[in-house]
């Protein structure tokens, strides 16, 4: 067993040099861009879809991040935003990437976990990190390589992953156990959704929009759908008694490019694009994790309650969620890599023992 300050020590350390290393080159990179009167004649236009609704804090976000692009970039380079469905349906981003209907998206790698194993990876597996910046650490532990290794099969390129909430459960029914889980049926996808099916749970797909119908109307019983911030958004709390906590995995969404969009692009614009969607990933993180709190206790005066996993049932789910991986890893040599470096990342920074 490696000792918990040890562990914590090195966490830290690597929390500490990635994100001071991320703010030191978003700088340089911002300085190294030719402004107006240097820039070349030429514009590129690219179209990037998000997979939230347009009124979605996180959208405007995102909006504002393209416009400040189009400046840092001297006007070279101009991203037109669209809302979830604004070109193609949410579930269909990865396709319109790789075909190069639209060039960029900013999405979610559940969605595409039957397409590419390793985008699990990307959103993150099933009650292993404790907090969004494990990501950052394990990204740069190898993982980043190795999930752009295989998005690149695809026509795909992996520009970065955007660690950002804790994904939690709203319920109509408390639920304390992993035998709770038993024969509820439950909105969510991914491997979140796989390692409750390994629970017993009746798990199923309803669209972000549908999700609030489906709980009135007593198709689902509970939704896993991101962080409480955005359940709240769309009233959960209005068809539900209960969240779920703690998370069921510290998540993060993704931003994906059309390889060959990719390609035609200047270095400098790389770089602008790889060190600038940190930043826009940190004011992500931090919209989740204040409103996510503000939602919690305007949902506790309502009469919402909590209902708490115990660290020995928070344990059994960690394993179910072991026996998503390795199904995966049994398939797939690249997912079976990251798996064993993520088992080692784990316990370097003291979340599991030897």
């Amino acid at each position: 067993m490696i000792k918990k300050s040890s562990g914590k020590f090195m966490k830290n350390k690597l929390r500490v040099c990635i994100l001071t290393g991320m703010l030191a080159f978003t700088v340089i990179a911002f300085l190294c861009v030719p402004g107006p009167s240097q820039a070349a004649t030429k514009v590129i236009k690219w179209r990037a879809q998000h997979f939230l609704p347009a009124t979605h804090p996180a959208y405007v976000a995102f909006s504002k991040w393209c416009d400040d692009i189009k400046v840092a970039s001297g006007e070279r380079l101009v991203i037109k935003p669209f809302a979830i469905g604004g070109v193609v349906p949410a579930r269909e981003q990865w396709e319109a990437v790789s075909k190069g209907v639209v060039e960029m998206a900013f999405s979610y790698g559940a969605f595409w976990v039957s397409k590419t194993p390793m985008a699990g990876f990307s959103v993150g597996i099933p009650f292993t990190f404790r907090d969004v910046q494990d990501h950052y650490a394990f990204q740069k532990f190898g993982a980043e390589d190795l999930i752009r290794q295989a998005y690149a099969k695809q026509n795909v390129y992996f520009l970065r992953q955007n660690p950002c909430m804790g994904t939690v459960m709203s319920s109509k029914k408390p639920v304390t156990s992993v035998a709770d889980l038993k024969g509820l049926k439950i909105r969510a996808v991914g491997m979140i959704g796989e390692m409750l099916a390994e629970a017993g749970a009746a798990v199923m797909y309803v669209p972000g929009p549908e999700i609030y119908g489906a709980l009135e109307k007593g198709i689902v019983d509970a939704a896993v759908y991101g962080p409480l911030a955005a359940q709240y958004e769309m009233g959960f709390q209005e068809v539900t008694n209960y969240v779920i906590m703690p998370p069921f995995a510290i998540e993060a969404d993704e931003t994906i490019i059309n390889m060959d969009a990719w390609k035609a692009l200047p270095d400098d614009l790389k770089k602008l694009l790889y060190l600038s969607i940190a930043d826009h990933t940190e004011v992500i993180a931090n919209i989740y994790r204040i409103d996510s709190e503000k939602a919690l206790e305007a949902g506790i005066k309502k009469g919402i309650k909590v209902s708490q996993f115990s660290r020995e049932e928070s344990a059994k789910l960690t394993q179910l969620g072991w026996k998503v991986v390795e199904k995966y890893s049994a398939k797939d040599p690249a997912f079976a890599e990251t798996s064993a470096l993520l088992k080692d990342y784990l316990k370097i920074a003291g979340i599991i023992g030897n």
